[in-house]
């Protein structure tokens, strides 16, 4: 991770990149069909709102991140309805740009639009893989008959 030392203690925290590797992202996806990651990115944009100091202002520390890279990462996907064992999949690199832009945005903004980000992917290669799946079992049929 590079920060832009002077920017720590200012009110705009800049981040020129984080790489982060290796996650391993659990998908699971209950009978209704609502997913633990759904649920995550609700839960992000529930937290309470800044401090305010004595004076009425918010104090509040916002970030701007210039690039943000997830890769060599995977998704266990675990869904009720299928009954089946959990299926681990590789997940594309998620490369980021410019979270916050110019005036930055709070953390939990910053949070939610990398989780935001990871469930699409993770979403993408979920149909995939279920797409691949289904194609699969139909030529299956049509070879038996």
């Amino acid at each position: 991770m590079k920060i832009e030392p002077r920017s720590v203690a200012g009110d705009l925290i800049v981040i020129d990149d984080i790489r982060i590797t290796g996650t391993h992202v659990v998908y699971e996806m209950d009978r209704s069909g609502s997913s633990n990651v759904d649920a995550l990115k609700r839960d992000l944009g529930a937290g309470e709102g800044p401090q305010k100091k004595s004076g009425g202002k918010t104090e509040e520390k916002r970030l701007r991140i210039r690039r943000l890279v997830i890769e060599d990462s995977s998704v266990e996907v675990r869904a009720a309805q299928l009954g089946a064992k959990p299926k681990v999949l590789a997940l594309r690199k998620v490369e980021i740009t410019d979270i916050g832009g110019p005036g930055g945005v709070t953390p939990e903004q910053a949070a939610k639009e990398v989780a935001a980000a990871i469930a699409t992917e993770a979403g993408r290669e979920i149909a995939t893989a279920g797409a691949e799946q289904l194609l699969r079992r139909e030529l299956e049929r049509a070879l038996r008959r």
